[in-house]
């Protein structure tokens, strides 16, 4: 009772919590979810899952309290219509930009259900977390989130509101 807080009529929808998570892929679709429906069942009044176009319907059909953003692409995607690495490095720019747009309206950002280890969505989730960290979002890190952080400790390394969510296979790797 706590940690929960009460429902009021004081209170404006999202003002209990608006959290989105980066995360849904066309193999993985019921982690990101699964981690949305959860905030959402403890209070949270805003879930947005930032996934793969293939990913954004069957996460969508799953609840219609998701805003789901189809917005990441994986790297066969990235090449089949960017012709040359400038102009797959400037996509993925725009995709940060993008995704990092609604920054200011969180309170918390999710990283790894269901991403997949895509190297395209990886540099991807890089710049995203650079760009969430330049605004101090706290993060939750799980999943494929903990394997980019397992290549790339540096990413997070002294970001003070930054939680690592592991299971003891991602515990083991990480150590």
């Amino acid at each position: 009772k706590k940690i929960i807080p009460p429902l009021t009529h004081e209170l404006h929808k999202g003002q209990s919590g608006r959290i989105a998570v980066i995360g849904g892929s066309e193999e993985y679709t019921g982690a990101p979810f699964f981690s949305a429906m959860s905030s959402l069942k403890l209070g949270t009044d805003l879930a947005h899952i930032f996934c793969e176009k293939k990913a954004a319907i069957p996460i969508k059909s799953y609840s219609p309290e998701l805003i789901v953003h189809p917005y990441l692409q994986n790297l066969e995607h990235l090449k089949k219509h960017n012709a040359q690495q400038v102009d797959i490095d400037a996509k993925i720019d725009e995709i940060v930009e993008r995704v990092s747009s609604i920054f200011p309206r969180l309170h918390v950002l999710v990283i790894g259900p269901g991403l997949s280890r895509d190297q395209g969505l990886i540099t991807t989730v890089e710049k995203i977390i650079e760009k969430a960290k330049a605004v101090n979002l706290p993060l939750v890190i799980d999943a494929d989130g903990l394997w980019i952080i397992q290549n790339n400790p540096d990413l997070i390394k002294g970001y003070k509101p930054a939680i690592l969510t592991p299971n003891v296979v991602e515990f083991n790797r990480l150590c």
